[in-house]
């Protein structure tokens, strides 16, 4: 297996001390690019020439004696310099850079063919903040001899340069589906901001330049800024039993999200339990009502528009003797992007006996997606009408697929476009797609942006809000007072013969699964003469007395 060694350097005053460093007696820690990671490992290159100038913007401005095989490189996107005037003509280079991508959830493409790409054409954002890795592609010239070569990422963040370096040997063209036939760079989270802009780098092993991207100056990564993701656990005792929420539990629901979601960090905080009343069942007993409970506790709690609630159940000591064949394992609305007290969801977490720990984590993805605003992903969902409407057509993403490699920060491995689906459907494995990623960013940022001074000045309504109970039953719930809400549709009102008396604004919230979810009503508009009930039939309801 064809491994490598990845190390930053930062602050290297030249990369003649760069080199040193590596080839000194001093133990450091390596990462191999293969899973696995030795420490006490020195890398050592195969040759060492003096470095001079290398660390600068045109690499070394003289090979060494007796330099690489091919011929000294200008320091250029790796093109040969033209020689003096009326030597022979020169070769091709040895080797090119193909494409540059970075990594973070999902793969974003830097630079193809040599040229850069525009961070306006990229199908999902990079994120300041966030881990990322980077991949170097090369094309060799059939006169390419295999051997070891040097890659060298410069980044700069303000006034600050530091370089990571990926030592790799060469001996064919990069593949996609092969990490070790690239150049690894692993770039840490505080190495990455909104003003970070880079340079990729292809050196001998004695330093000698080969090629570089861009060809002068650095690439701006046009990182993107997004705060947390802020969640708050609240375990429901259901049935007698408690969910796990200890640090081992908590600490693979942070990961889990920190891999799948936009957000630069997961911040999660626990409430004290809460009892639920009622027995929850895996036919779908309670659940409506475990649901509505979740909204209640945000709302009680006052918490900020950018905290997201979640409750977790456990309605059994195990997995299995909660879910012997089916079983219903999150519920929530797909929620608008206005409205603050949708922001919620609940599900099925570890269970008294540790079972179910992987769901867990993958259930609270999919069901906080639903509360970002993402509908289902075509994959394992009986009802089509369940599923988001403006999901990619193309094959790409066809069946749910996520449409762009992937890598696990946590797995040290790709993830591949197939057969892996979005965690938005009921399909595995599960990864994210560009879809859901691009949206559930947007969705945060959103969130994020909202003024709560602007929120201040505007004049609450007074709202009735029925709920449609996954069975169809209608019943109100406590009225509500918001800010401005949208209300695109409308609802009949009906006299004691049922007849048309009027109609009023509304908006249906519904559950990402199944019928069911939530109307929203203008109290002013229901007070018309001769009214006595609001019809929901069309949202999968009946007639609910006013």
């Amino acid at each position: 297996m064809l491994c490598s060694a990845v190390l930053a350097i930062r602050s290297a005053s030249s990369w003649g001390a760069a080199l040193a460093f590596l080839t000194g007696a001093a133990a450091v820690g390596v990462s191999t690019g293969c899973g696995e990671s030795e420490k006490g490992a020195a890398v050592a290159p195969q040759a060492q020439g003096g470095c001079g100038d290398c660390g600068g913007e045109g690499g070394a401005s003289e090979p060494p004696a007796g330099g690489a095989p091919g011929g000294s490189s200008s320091g250029g996107s790796g093109q040969v310099g033209a020689g003096d005037a009326g030597s022979p003509p020169a070769l091709p280079p040895e080797l090119t850079l193909d494409a540059l991508s970075i990594f973070q959830t999902l793969e974003i493409p830097l630079m193809a063919d040599g040229r850069s790409l525009a961070v306006g054409t990229r199908a999902v954002p990079l994120v300041a903040g966030k881990r990322a890795l980077v991949r170097a592609f090369v094309e060799l010239d059939a006169r390419f001899e295999a051997r070891p070569l040097l890659g060298v990422l410069d980044i700069r963040t303000g006034e600050r340069e530091h370089s990571v370096l990926s030592e790799r040997i060469i001996s064919g063209p990069s593949a996609p589906d092969d990490l070790a036939s690239t150049f690894v760079f692993e770039v840490a989270a505080e190495d990455l901001a909104a003003d970070s802009a880079y340079r990729v780098r292809v050196l001998e092993t004695d330093t000698t330049p080969l090629a570089r991207f861009p060809e002068t100056g650095f690439d701006d990564l046009g990182a993107r800024a997004l705060g947390p993701f802020r969640l708050v656990l609240v375990p429901y005792v259901a049935n007698g039993f408690t969910p796990k929420t200890g640090e081992a539990e908590l600490a693979a629901l942070r990961r889990r999200l920190l891999a799948l979601y936009p957000s630069r960090d997961v911040e999660i905080s626990v409430s004290p339990p809460v009892t639920l009343s009622y027995p929850v069942g895996a036919d779908d007993a309670g659940w409506d009502k475990a649901l509505d409970t979740i909204y209640e506790l945000r709302e009680q709690a006052a918490a900020a528009p950018e905290v997201f609630y979640y409750g977790l159940l456990a309605p059994a000591e195990s997995y299995d003797a909660y879910c012997p064949n089916s079983c219903l394992l999150g519920l929530a609305y797909i929620a608008d992007e206005r409205d603050e007290s949708e922001r919620a969801a609940i599900g099925v977490g570890v269970f008294p006996n540790g079972t179910g720990d992987g769901d867990a984590e993958d259930t609270a993805a999919h069901e906080l997606g639903h509360a970002l605003g993402r509908d289902h992903a075509p994959c394992g969902i009986s009802d089509p009408s369940d599923t988001d409407p403006d999901w990619p057509a193309d094959a790409a993403h066809k069946n749910a697929l996520i449409g762009a490699y992937g890598y696990d920060f946590e797995l040290q491995r790709l993830i591949k476009p197939r057969p892996n689906k979005d965690v938005m459907s009921y399909c595995s494995p599960a990864w994210v797609s560009e879809y859901t990623y691009a949206g559930i960013f947007d969705r945060l940022q959103a969130i994020h942006a909202e003024s709560p001074a602007a929120a201040a000045v505007q004049v609450p309504q007074a709202l009735r809000v029925a709920r449609i109970d996954r069975s169809g039953r209608s019943h109100w719930l406590a009225p509500r007072l918001k800010p401005s809400p949208s209300l695109p549709g409308k609802v009949a009102l009906l006299d004691s013969r049922e007849r048309v008396v009027a109609s009023t604004p509304a908006r249906f919230t519904r559950l990402d699964h199944g019928r069911g979810g939530k109307v929203w009503l203008p109290e002013r508009t229901l007070k018309a003469p001769g009214a006595v009930s609001v019809d929901l039939r069309p949202f999968g309801g009946g007639l609910l007395a006013l």
